[in-house]
């Protein structure tokens, strides 16, 4: 949790000072507490000019995203307010450029549809209507904030489809089918109409908004929200940006986990303080305060998203918080190697790049084997080292799954290397998966594997993106973050 320290609570008791001293040493010991207690006092307001560090891992008092034109990403119709609404509304007050855009309709909520529409089994027409709706909230929503309606675009996918565009509906002639029952965007605003319903035509739009506003900082989900729309936002996100070479400051958002916000209910009162399975995972997060009337408008705002809250429960006015969570996450870098080849097996996991947060599997009952720990990711001039660490022993019943997106001048080359027992397979997903027919050198280690991939797959690449995960029984169990790594 975070503590701010209040001066006014750590006064000393004068009198019995001043019962023990002389009377000049009293004087000169009661202007040195009146001088640290008014650092303290101006730290605590942070007048200084510095944000403050109040817990380890989280800092307060820091300014809003920097620059001045603001990109806030949002997966669905609602996210933009819940966890950027206080941020925006003083971008604007700024003088500062806002833009939002929303990646889908919302569109794809079973329990929602079957409350808007009355019936048991809505019908994809029900889906759509639905999804008109809750972007009309977000006009409401984006209004009371301040933003200009021109400033407030929609993509129209189809909700709960990210997670299919960005792995097996990527290509145009793979398109996923929304509940919406549609396989392009079906609403006359979307920003493509008739947007067609895949990865690489989402990646298409998101580099056409960031020219078209020429953002310097972007706001968008976080790697590690647990929700697959806004992991895989947070993957799109990435890529666009390194496949159009786009530079920008980038800040992400947390949503959706089970351990965010707390408590879950209304706490106006409250601070939105990190998860502590990620406070400590050594990204610098940032807790910007709101202002009263900030905080009142947000809940305005907040309220006018009327179709998740009767579903959702006390969640959406749980976002209702003194202050905003975002962190800034730099991109990683690739360990380098010489000739000789590494210890794999020393006691510490070399070459780690990535460590996943503790206690983060999909299903409770999933087995320690399933549960990563560290990622590791090591280039040498002939063989590549890519390694995952889990907290229970290597088991033969899983499939572990590396998965590559190598960033050329020429393009972009996907690698996805699953293995399970003694078969090592590389998958073939889209028309620019890199697919070849030769054994993979695999090594198991206890709770240590370690894919040894040629590195002629990254040859002339600047920029690898990378994930790692394991499913078991026909079930996605653990997935890592996506990261970007410098070559």
């Amino acid at each position: 949790m975070v503590e701010i320290l209040n001066a006014k609570e750590e006064q000393l008791p004068q009198t019995s000072l001043a019962g023990k001293l002389p009377r000049n040493v009293a004087i000169v010991a009661a202007v040195l507490i009146s001088l640290l207690a008014a650092v303290l006092l101006l730290q605590g307001f942070d007048l200084l000019g510095q944000p403050v560090r109040v817990g380890r891992g989280v800092r307060i008092g820091a300014a809003s995203p920097i620059g001045n034109r603001l990109l806030v990403v949002a997966p669905h119709p609602d996210d933009e307010s819940l966890a950027a609404g206080g941020l925006i509304q003083q971008a604007l007050a700024e003088g500062r450029k806002v833009e939002v855009v929303v990646i889908t309709g919302g569109d794809g909520n079973r329990g929602a549809a079957r409350v808007c529409s009355g019936k048991d089994a809505p019908t994809p027409a029900d889906f759509t209507a639905m999804g008109a709706e809750r972007m009309r909230e977000t006009r409401l929503a984006t209004s009371h904030l301040g933003l200009p309606a021109r400033d407030l675009l929609f993509l129209g996918y189809a909700d709960g489809s990210l997670n299919s565009l960005w792995g097996s509906n990527w290509d145009y002639n793979k398109l996923h089918l929304g509940l919406n029952g549609a396989r392009h965007a079906p609403y006359d605003f979307a920003y493509q109409k008739r947007a067609p319903y895949c990865g690489a035509n989402l990646v298409k739009n998101l580099e056409s908004v960031m020219k078209g506003f020429g953002p310097n900082s972007i706001l968008y989900p976080d790697a590690e929200d647990d929700h697959h729309d806004h992991w895989a936002a947070n993957a799109f996100i990435q890529y666009a940006l390194t496949q159009a070479g786009y530079r920008a400051h980038e800040y992400t958002y947390l949503v959706h986990r089970n351990d965010f916000p707390v408590p879950r209910q209304y706490a106006p009162a409250a601070s939105m303080t990190p998860p502590p399975a990620l406070e400590l995972s050594g990204e610098q997060w940032e807790l910007a305060p709101l202002s009263q009337h900030e905080e009142q408008v947000k809940g305005e705002a907040l309220k006018e998203y009327r179709v998740p809250a009767r579903v959702s429960g006390p969640f959406i006015e749980s976002f209702i918080r003194k202050d905003e969570l975002t962190r800034q996450v730099p991109p990683g870098q690739v360990w380098s190697i010489g000739p000789t080849k590494p210890d794999l097996a020393a006691r510490t996991m070399p070459y780690v790049v990535n460590s996943d947060p503790p206690s983060d599997l999909m299903r409770p009952d999933a087995s320690g084997s399933t549960e990563i720990t560290r990622v590791a990711f090591a280039q040498g001039k002939a063989v590549s080292y890519i390694g995952m660490e889990t907290e229970g022993a290597i088991s033969n019943d899983v499939t572990y799954t590396c998965r590559l997106r190598i960033f050329r001048g020429s393009g972009v080359s996907r690698a996805d290397i699953a293995v399970h027992g003694k078969a090592t397979t590389w998958l073939k997903f889209a028309r620019n998966s890199i697919y070849h027919s030769g054994a993979i050198p695999v090594r198991r280690l206890a709770t240590r594997l370690w894919i040894e991939v040629p590195s002629s797959t990254l040859a002339g690449a600047n920029t690898v993106m990378m994930s790692v995960d394991s499913i078991e029984g026909g079930h996605m169990e653990d997935r890592t973050a996506w990261q970007r790594y410098q070559l």
